[in-house]
């Protein structure tokens, strides 16, 4: 707001000085600024508050109050303009009157005859459209080159020497085992206990998959997998005869019946041999669920954290095995050993159990973890993945992968930090279209308000996207990469860059044609000052230690001057050759050139 309410100002006392200096009074020398300079300025001021109330359309908050209040500042500016500034010059030129020395008063001469340009001046300036269109032909060809940068650690703070190479070591060695952030989990928020169990087992199931497993899935769920041989482990090793034990009666096995294997206990040593084996009730869970978005959730689970991680599955399976074990002790218990005993008291409290056990039976040091707000227990599951939260990619497939868990009673949201990037840059993905389109409308509506021609409009036009196509060549030949800073350059860039172009073609169809050196050195001269203003005032975020700013930075500040070379260079030689066709061609220059 700032850089473009100095820019309005500088066109009007620009203009305001030059007709003081060819004679006029105060009042004639206002009227005159106003009628003139006002009208452009006005436009272009319009354009501005247009681009920026396009924001406003974008589904992003960020963008759209941005935009609305730039608009608001622009239209508090342009009206000081227009009514401060006069006000202001009133009052100065009261106390203290306009007096241009004498070497810097201009004689105002009446415009020259229409004649054709000098053929060498054609002659340049199909020069320069050809220099210019080139560049921008060749950055149209690589738009679908520029690649967006997703990883938000690129844009962050530069480090110094000796952190960013601590960070390169740290992203070598994650890169090596596995990448994970231990903030930002993601909490899968559901209705009731039952609903955390069967979350909470889809998720354990799933990472505790083998990878061979997750990449074949699908004969995983029609009972076809088989999984690959292992190596083959080599034969123990020849070792010399253990030493009797001393017969202390902890070993004494004489008067133990040797026993057959129990149905029970084959059949739990089978299933235990089959590594990861899924029962039928955990295939189940995974029915809604494509192959694809299993693998994913393989590859990014690493842990899955509820009030369900403390209650054991198979529960009559394991009691089966407890009771055994119990059983096997207390029958050898009366020949141990006193000391063999008193070892045992820190095993027996682990085999008391013989009931299966449910939420309500575990300690309250548990169950305080997994109460809301509301004190209701374990209503969500928390879970945490693999890879930089950083990265948009990443995000992106967590976002899609587990945002929404299909279950029993319906989709089961989650929420996570980890899901605000990548719908913020799907947001303004979506909304840049609409965006740069609407605001390339503005531009083209403004100027045909003005000049109420097709030409004047496609010259302005075409001049600012020329601007726009150089910058995206620059950053093409420099390998920059778009991202969600500098992006919010382009739609700037149409909207600053058209004040330039506009004030230039207004003052010399407001003069008349033949005026292009007075054109050039009294409108040109302020377009200069008001871009280096604004160069200055983007210059300012280059000493920022911050890249994505820098990206900004750079962008605008390239952008801007390409916007000022394009309207001083581009917008004459188009009117210098359109001149010359039409009169060589017997047409007549068309108005305004």
């Amino acid at each position: 707001l700032l850089g473009l309410g100095i820019d309005f100002g500088i066109h009007i006392l620009g203009r305001y000085e030059a007709e003081r200096y060819r004679g006029h009074d105060r009042p004639e020398a206002m009227r005159i600024t106003i009628a003139s300079t006002g009208m452009s300025t006005m436009t272009g001021a319009a354009s501005t508050i247009g681009v920026y109330l396009v924001l406003m359309t974008a589904d992003f908050q960020g963008f759209a109050q941005f935009g609305e209040l730039a608009a608001v500042g622009i239209i508090a500016a342009a009206i000081c303009v227009l009514t401060v500034v006069p006000a202001f010059i009133t009052l100065i030129e009261r106390r203290r009157p306009w007096r241009p020395g004498r070497g810097k008063q201009i004689q105002d001469v009446p415009p020259p005859p229409r004649v054709r340009p000098p053929g060498r001046w054609a002659v340049y300036a199909a020069l320069v459209l050809a220099v210019g269109g080139g560049w921008a032909a060749f950055a149209a060809a690589h738009v679908p080159d520029i690649q967006f940068e997703y990883d938000f650690r690129k844009l962050g703070p530069v480090a110094d020497e000796k952190a960013e190479e601590d960070a390169k070591t740290q992203v070598t060695y994650k890169d090596a085992i596995g990448k994970e952030n231990t903030f930002g989990p993601v909490v899968a928020l559901t209705r009731d206990l039952a609903e955390t169990e069967w979350v909470h087992r889809l998720l354990s199931d799933a990472k505790g998959l083998t990878r061979d497993q997750a990449e074949h899935f699908g004969a995983v769920r029609r009972g076809e997998y088989v999984a690959p041989p292992k190596a083959a482990e080599a034969p123990p090793a020849a070792t010399a005869p253990a030493t009797p034990a001393s017969d202390d009666g902890d070993d004494d096995d004489e008067d133990e019946d040797v026993e057959e294997d129990d149905p029970v206990f084959a059949k739990l040593a089978a299933e235990a041999a089959q590594e990861g084996r899924l029962t039928p009730e955990a295939l189940a869970r995974f029915s809604a669920y494509s192959d694809e978005r299993v693998r994913v959730m393989n590859r990014s689970l690493v842990q899955v954290l509820s009030v369900f991680s403390f209650v054991p599955e198979r529960q009559e399976d394991k009691l089966v095995v407890i009771r055994d074990i119990r059983r096997r002790i207390d029958a050898k218990r009366a020949k141990l050993t006193a000391d063999t005993k008193k070892k045992l008291v820190d095993v027996d409290k682990y085999l008391v159990v013989d009931a299966p056990i449910g939420v309500d039976d575990l300690p309250d040091w548990v169950k305080v973890q997994f109460r809301d707000d509301q004190g209701e227990l374990g209503r969500f599951v928390i879970f945490r993945n693999h890879g930089s939260k950083d990265d948009y990619l990443v995000a992106k497939e967590i976002h899609e992968t587990f945002f929404d868990l299909p279950g029993p009673s319906g989709p089961v949201p989650s929420a996570g930090n980890v899901y605000i990037m990548p719908e913020l840059l799907d947001s303004v993905a979506a909304d840049a279209p609409t965006v740069i389109g609407l605001a390339l409308a503005v531009v083209v509506l403004t100027a045909f308000a003005l000049f109420r021609t097709l030409a004047g409009a496609g010259a302005v036009t075409l001049t600012i996207v020329l601007a726009v196509l150089w910058l995206i060549g620059v950053m093409e030949v420099l390998d920059w990469k778009a991202n969600f800073f500098n992006i919010i350059t382009i739609p700037l860039l149409l909207g600053m860059g058209q004040d330039y172009a506009v004030h230039f073609y207004h003052r010399y169809t407001h003069d008349g044609v033949g005026r292009m050196r007075r054109v050039l050195r009294e409108t040109g001269g302020a377009v200069f000052m008001t871009t280096l203003t604004t160069v200055i005032g983007f210059s300012g975020i280059l000493f920022a230690n911050h890249r994505g700013l820098l990206s900004l930075a750079w962008s605008s500040v390239i952008g801007v001057t390409f916007a000022f070379i394009a309207s001083v260079a581009i917008l004459p030689a188009l009117i210098i050759l359109s001149t010359w066709l039409a009169q060589r061609f017997g047409r007549g220059a068309p108005e305004g050139g």
